[in-house]
């Protein structure tokens, strides 16, 4: 199974995992604390909902480039 730890298990694909569950923890975090309205009518909102957002985005950038970069490995390996 060594296809499989090349494609997912690299370094690229673990940090950006890491990077897409610190989003899904953020975007948590915004949903349960904050995003309310005062009496005024002033909607208030957090940081964590757009740091939410590019830590997923970032961490689907360096997942899907680890992914690429193990699948180019796994090709170039291959005898024909």
């Amino acid at each position: 199974m060594k296809t499989f730890s090349t494609l997912f298990l690299n370094a690229l694909c673990l940090i950006g995992l890491g990077f897409a569950v610190a989003g899904v923890i953020s975007l948590g975090m915004n949903a349960a604390y904050y995003d309310y309205v005062d009496a005024d009518g002033v909607l208030h909102e957090s940081f964590y909902l757009p740091l939410g957002f590019i830590l997923g985005f970032v961490g689907l950038l360096l997942g899907l480039a680890g992914f690429v970069r193990g699948l180019i490995k796994v090709l170039l390996r291959r005898p024909s």
